[in-house]
Order: structure tokens, then sequence, then C-alpha cells
């Protein structure tokens, strides 16, 4: 799924598209659609029983480089190993697994096969277990990077639909504003994956740097009192 921020030349709001590729499509619509109301929303897919694997994503990267306005937010609820694709095409969904997914794995056979020095991960966190589409009238229960990646999309899509009404631009990249003012976000200090990592004040690899604060992040981008 991805979830999108578009400034239409023609029209200045702020538009959030959706793309999905698995069966998520509800958990995608529901939890985007919910929660940014009176933002204009687009269901982009690739169509039923898709076989081009991960060319699909390719050509999903490709129609928004085409776009004259890209979008300003972008999220997605699937993703491939990045051993199974050309390593240029890699970050699509990076880290989505995490680490130490299979303990079984001895995590020295990988010393210098990545750069310690790069960029942490997680930057930030929002909730991602008992999340509750609903299907054919009835609940589900889902969980993971699918449900939290499009909750944190809908907070910057409302924000980017605000900014663009009150100072005419978007937010554009996150990091330098996030990680100057972690304030902003809920610090998640307590509790752990088990025998892996905890949370502890400040960014984590639990939570990163937290979940986000809308009325305080309305506040600092200058949207809200």
């Amino acid at each position: 799924m991805v979830a999108q921020t578009l400034i239409d030349p023609n029209m200045l709001v702020s538009k959030l598209v959706t793309y999905s590729t698995d069966t998520g499509q509800n958990l995608d619509i529901q939890y985007t659609v919910g929660a940014v109301q009176g933002v204009p929303i687009t269901f982009i897919s690739v169509g039923p029983n898709n076989r081009d694997g991960f060319k699909r994503h390719l050509d999903f990267a490709q129609y928004l480089l085409s776009m004259p306005q890209p979008p300003q937010v972008v999220t997605t609820s699937y993703g491939f190993d990045e051993s199974n694709v050309d390593p240029r095409f890699a970050i699509f969904a990076s880290g989505d697994g995490g680490v130490g997914r299979e303990p079984t794995v001895n995590c020295p056979l990988y010393a210098g096969k990545f750069n310690p020095n790069g960029c942490t991960f997680p930057n930030v966190t929002t909730q991602a277990v008992n999340v509750e589409p609903v299907n054919g009238g009835k609940y589900e229960n889902d969980y993971g990077t699918s449900a939290a990646s499009l909750m944190f999309a809908s907070v910057i899509a409302l924000l980017n639909d605000q900014c663009i009404t009150t100072r005419n631009r978007p937010l554009g990249f996150l990091n330098p504003l996030l990680y100057a003012n972690p304030s902003i976000l809920n610090d998640i200090t307590s509790d752990s994956n088990p025998n892996r990592f905890s949370s502890i004040d400040s960014w984590d690899p639990v939570t990163g740097l937290g979940t986000p604060n809308y009325t305080t992040l309305r506040r600092v981008v200058g949207v809200g009192g």
C-alpha cells in the first residue's frame, strides 16, 4: 500500500493515494480514509493475480517518477527480501523485517556485509498490533509494518494538507525535522522485543524516536496553536 500526498498544480490541495499488492487492501483503505477525512483518496492497484514479481514495484515507481507533481508521502505494505532483487532496488521497503528474525542465524557471519555506520532504523513507530479492519462485515485482526506505516503516513498527509493550505508548500524530507525536534514524538521508554532490544529514552531499535504526537507536530510545523 502506498499513501502519498500530491500537490495538484491546478487545485492546491493535498491528495492521499493508496497502492496495494496483497490482501491488505481493506486495512490500507480503512486506516487511511478513516484518518484523513477531507484529504482526497485514490487507490492504485497492479491488478489481481499479478505474476510480475518485483517488477510490479518497479512499474509503480516509474509511474510516480513520470508524474509532473510526484507524491510527497509514500508508504508500502509489501516488499521482497533484499537478496532476491537487484541491489539498486533494495531500498523498497528496506528494513521492513528488522534484524534478528531468525534466532538460529549466527550474526557474525554477516560481518563486513553491511555498513554499521549507516542510517539506523526505524526512525519512528506507530501501533502495529491488534489492528482491526472489517472484511465482509466481520472484524479481522491484523498487525505489522503494513499497519504501522500507513497510520504514520496518514498523519503526515494531514500535516501536509494543512501546510499546503497555510504556507503553500509541504513538509518535504522529514528526518531533519524529527531528529532536531524529538519531543514532537511520543518517546516509548518501557518494554521490549523479547530476547532482542529494549525501549529506552530517546531513539532505540524497537520504536525509533517514538509515535507521532499530532498536536505537537502541528505546532512545530506552524499550522497549529
